[in-house]
């Protein structure tokens, strides 16, 4: 069956270091993901992610549509995103410089585009380099100016972004045809905690609407 995925998100405006920024938080996986850095793949610039908010026309054609449960605040997500990224950050240039790669780091991001240090970042294993990327995430969404100054927060508000999946037999299987699809897509099957959660909310959901 093909079901709609509506997953709670929070919509943030806020200024720091004198820009403007919009952003949609993902507020399910945060409660229930293994790693806390990988929220880092479900935050978006708004305006990537305006087009699959759901709206009257998002459930069309679909047999079921699932909402999963809201799990951080609305006025909590920007603060948390935020505390891991200052968190990771440090972690990534510790585990620099314990790989003897200190003097490739300046700025992390900086660092991740030099040829170089990318080559020598593949070999050093897979969780240095999901740290990498997701420090390099963190600051194209969030902005560095974060790791020092608090954002003055001007707008929130609770969303829903729509993802496709089918519902079968064997399980889940999420449209990867966009890429918050293929991050999804991911996340189930790299991350049992959050595979788990999001396979008990679908379960609910199915039970609750056959018995209907």
């Amino acid at each position: 069956m093909r079901v709609a995925l509506l997953i709670p998100y929070t919509y943030v405006r806020f200024k720091v270091g004198g820009r403007v920024k919009e952003v949609c938080i993902d507020s399910f996986t945060p409660a229930n993901i293994s790693k806390p850095f990988r929220v880092a793949f479900t935050i978006y610039p708004y305006r990537r992610v305006r087009g699959l908010e759901a709206g009257s026309h998002s459930t069309l054609g679909f047999g079921a549509a699932i909402m999963l449960g809201r799990e951080v605040s609305p006025w909590d997500a920007l603060n948390h995103v935020i505390q891991i990224y200052r968190s990771i950050r440090s972690e990534v240039l510790s585990k620099a410089r314990e790989a003897h790669l200190a003097h490739f780091i300046d700025v992390v991001v900086s660092a991740a585009a030099i040829p170089q240090f990318r080559s020598k970042r593949d070999g050093l294993g897979t969780e240095l380099g999901e740290l990498i990327t997701a420090t390099s995430l963190f600051e194209s969404v969030l902005g560095r100016e974060v790791l020092k100054d608090d954002p003055l927060v001007e707008d929130v508000r609770e969303t829903l972004l729509t993802v496709p999946a089918d519902l079968r037999k064997g399980g889940l299987l999420i449209d990867a045809s966009t890429p918050i699809g293929r991050i999804y897509r991911w996340l189930l099957r790299a991350d049992d905690r959050f595979s788990s959660a999001l396979m008990r909310e679908v379960r609910w959901a199915d039970t609750w609407s056959r018995s209907k």
